[in-house]
Parts: structure tokens; C-alpha cells; sequence
């Protein structure tokens, strides 16, 4: 959390993420661009039982982008796994709650704009 919130400039962050459904393409689309954080697996604490998922998803990978909803557009980060990404769903975090934020509704359209990094 404390590396996502120095990168970001954020004060915090919000706990959860927000779980889009995308298609397949959009996934391996995301994994092409530069990341901004790369999380080893080797970091991440995940409970006993799920404690082998960050290794074989390699980690994960953290973009810049902003979400837009509803008229609103807020700065996040997607995360993606560095390999074996999840098929079909991407996450979004931010310092703020997104379904707030965007007032969604189950079913919403978001627009995502991912930035590489230099």
C-alpha cells in the first residue's frame, strides 16, 4: 500500500478495488504497456490458504490510468497479474471508493484510459 500511495501522491488508499468485466483482448492489450509499479510475489501477503496465488500470477502489475463515469473522471491505477492474468477481469484502485465516486450501479459502463510509463 505505502509504494502505491508514494507513486500515486495519494494520502491513502482505498481498501478493495473495483472489478471490471472486460474482454480478453483488453487484458493482454493492458499487459503490453509499461507499468508504473511492479509488486513481486514475493511481497505480497495474501491469506495461508491463497498464499501461492502472487506466484503464480507472477506478481502484479500496476498502470496509470483515469476512469471516467456518469460524467466523472478519476485518476487509478489498474492492476493486472504479470502472468496468467485473470481472463476477462480487470481491477481499478484508487484513494477514493469508485462506486461512490461514479455513483454506479451494477452492469455501469466505465471508460478506462490506460498510460504507460516511461
Amino acid at each position: 500500500e505505502k509504494r502505491v500511495t508514494e507513486a500515486m501522491g495519494w494520502r491513502r488508499l482505498e481498501p478493495g478495488s473495483l472489478n471490471l468485466r472486460v474482454d480478453d483482448e483488453t487484458v493482454d492489450r493492458i499487459g503490453e504497456a509499461k507499468e508504473l509499479i511492479f509488486e513481486s510475489p514475493d511481497e505480497i501477503r495474501y491469506p495461508e490458504y491463497y498464499e501461492s496465488i502472487p506466484h503464480l500470477r507472477g506478481g502484479y502489475k500496476y498502470y496509470l490510468a483515469t476512469a471516467t463515469a456518469n460524467g466523472e473522471t478519476q485518476e487509478v491505477l489498474v492492476r493486472r497479474a504479470a502472468k496468467n492474468p485473470l481472463r476477462g477481469r480487470l481491477e481499478l484502485f484508487s484513494e477514493v471508493h469508485l462506486r461512490d465516486r461514479f455513483h454506479l450501479e451494477d452492469g455501469d459502463d466505465i471508460q478506462v484510459t490506460v498510460f504507460s510509463s516511461s
